[in-house]
């Protein structure tokens, strides 16, 4: 017999929620809120990285710290979703809310917006286009 394979792109939370109804067996998830209910099974890993504009103060560093974006606008992801929250708690760890002037789900959009100067995005490694000649991650 064949088996049926469905995939779909779901935030993180509704994932949960489908796995929580057994409507589906199994999620990619990059940090689940309920770990005793879930088997987490590692699979790769990511760090966050610091994304500017090529003409950016700071673009030629090798390393930066949060508090040094203290004073930048930020381009992130929804508000509520996990990596806006993560953005926001390293932020706050480092002493600072973020000043969030523009968020979307659509990484290209963060992106072009950093590559034309309207503020830095913090966002994870794999989700940085590797070929830009407008933008730096650090």
């Amino acid at each position: 017999t064949g088996a049926e394979i469905k995939i779909i792109t779901e935030p993180s939370g509704k994932l949960e929620n489908l796995l929580h109804s057994n409507q589906c067996d199994f999620a990619f998830i990059r940090e689940v809120k309920d770990r005793k209910y879930f088997k987490r099974i590692p699979y790769a890993k990511d760090r966050m990285m610091a994304v500017l504009p090529k003409n950016h103060r700071l673009a030629n560093l090798r390393k930066i710290s949060i508090s040094q974006l203290e004073k930048e606008f930020f381009l992130l992801e929804p508000k509520g979703s996990r990596p806006y929250n993560l953005c926001v708690n390293l932020c706050k760890s480092s002493g600072f809310l973020p000043n969030v002037v523009y968020t979307d789900r659509q990484i290209e959009n963060i992106v072009d917006l950093v590559a034309d100067g309207m503020g830095i995005s913090l966002l994870m490694s794999k989700l940085v286009p590797e070929k830009s000649s407008r933008i730096v991650a650090i």
